[in-house]
């Protein structure tokens, strides 16, 4: 066995050898840790860029949209209601249950899904009923906006009071609408 002269100076080959092998831990450091980080930076960001752009978007849509609450109707086309107030058409719908199984079918909910549904008995008042309803479905903006379109044009005496709208947590493509209207029914001539 021969003796290592620890205090020697390396010949060119082991200089290489130990280049190479300095070079081969950097490199196979470099992409066990830092390339996947990196490209997970990189998601989250783009992730991050979409989520701001959503939330943008929706705060334009409340600016745009302040007058909704208070005593304004959320509706400026009353074609429906004033056609059913004169008679014109059949209201579709004779209580707030079956208003509720109208507006709730999986037809016309499309793409929406229910969270919560509530609703109030009647209460009499002079020459109609009135009953309260809340409502909260999810799904895309694109979705809910369609869904309040349709609700517009549905044949049935009911005005939405407030509509609130929420980024959900889980997705962020998704949000949840929380809808508190009236319903109104018209009593029969002769009942007081």
């Amino acid at each position: 066995m021969t003796a290592i002269d620890w205090k020697g100076e390396a010949n060119l080959r082991e200089r290489v050898l130990f280049g190479l092998v300095a070079f081969a831990i950097c490199f196979v450091s470099f992409r066990t840790f830092y390339v996947p980080q990196s490209v997970k930076i990189g998601e989250l960001s783009d992730r991050l860029a979409m989520i701001r752009l959503e939330r943008d978007a929706l705060l334009k849509f409340q600016q745009a949209t302040p007058t909704l609450s208070g005593t304004k109707s959320f509706a400026p086309k009353r074609g429906v209601k004033i056609k059913i107030l004169l008679g014109e058409i059949q209201e579709k719908e004779e209580d707030v249950a079956g208003l509720l199984g109208g507006i709730t079918e999986p037809v016309f909910l499309n793409r929406l899904k229910i969270l919560k549904m509530s609703f109030q008995p009647p209460v009499s008042e002079k020459g109609y009923s009135k009953s309260d309803f809340s409502l909260v479905v999810s799904g895309s903006f694109a979705d809910v906006i369609q869904y309040l379109e349709r609700l517009e044009t549905y044949p049935a005496l009911f005005d939405l009071e407030s509509i609130h709208l929420m980024a959900t947590l889980s997705q962020s493509q998704e949000l949840e609408a929380e809808l508190a209207g009236r319903f109104f029914k018209m009593d029969e001539p002769g009942k007081s």
